[in-house]
C-alpha cells in the first residue's frame, strides 16, 4: 500500500485505542463506585470535647443502669402538699452487669465517631455519710493518633430500699 492508506489505519487504531482506554476508565470508575467504601474526614478537633462529654455522662448511664428510678405524687390528700417524690431502688452487687452494660453503650457511641474506648472498674465503697457509693473509674479515649486517659470518680445513688430525695 501507499502512503496515504497507511496512514489512515493509523489513525482508525488510534480512535480504537482511544475508544477502549475511554470503555476500561468507565468500567474501572463504576467498580470503584459500586465498593461502597467510606472514607473517613480528617479530623478537625482534638478528642478532648469527646473525652470531656464522656467523662461527664459515663457515671450517670452508669447510675441510671444500675437502678430503677420510681417517680411517685404524693397527693394532698394524706396531709401533705402536693408533692414529686423520686427514689432509687436498686443493689450495689448489680455494679459490674450495670458497668458493663454502660461500657457497651458508649464504645458503640464512640467507634461511631472513629474513637476506641477502654474503661475499667477500679473501686467501689460507700461514702461516709452512707446515702452513695463513690465508684472509681478508668477512663482512656483514643482515635490512632491522640489518646487521653484519666481515672474518674462518681456518685452513685443505690439503696435497696426506698429513698425519697
Amino acid at each position: 500500500m501507499n502512503k496515504r492508506g497507511s496512514s489512515g489505519q493509523i489513525i482508525i487504531l488510534t480512535g480504537v485505542l482511544l475508544a477502549a482506554s475511554v470503555i476500561i476508565i468507565a468500567a474501572i470508575s463504576s467498580q470503584m463506585a459500586n465498593l461502597r467504601t467510606i472514607t473517613p474526614e480528617q479530623r478537625m478537633t482534638s478528642i478532648l470535647d469527646d473525652f470531656r462529654d464522656l467523662r461527664q455522662s459515663f457515671g450517670k448511664a452508669l447510675n441510671y443502669n444500675l437502678v430503677e428510678p420510681y417517680n411517685n405524687t404524693v397527693p394532698s390528700s394524706y396531709g401533705w402538699p402536693d408533692a414529686w417524690y423520686c427514689y432509687y431502688v436498686g443493689n450495689i452487687e448489680n455494679l459490674s452487669s450495670a458497668f458493663n452494660e454502660t461500657f457497651d453503650e458508649f464504645y458503640a457511641l464512640e467507634l461511631s465517631k472513629g474513637n476506641i474506648l477502654e474503661a475499667r472498674l477500679l473501686d467501689y465503697q460507700i461514702n461516709e455519710y452512707g446515702t452513695a457509693y463513690t465508684v472509681v473509674i478508668s477512663l482512656s479515649l483514643g482515635n490512632g493518633k491522640e489518646s487521653m486517659s484519666e481515672n474518674v470518680s462518681y456518685n452513685i445513688v443505690c439503696n435497696s430500699y426506698l429513698t425519697y430525695i
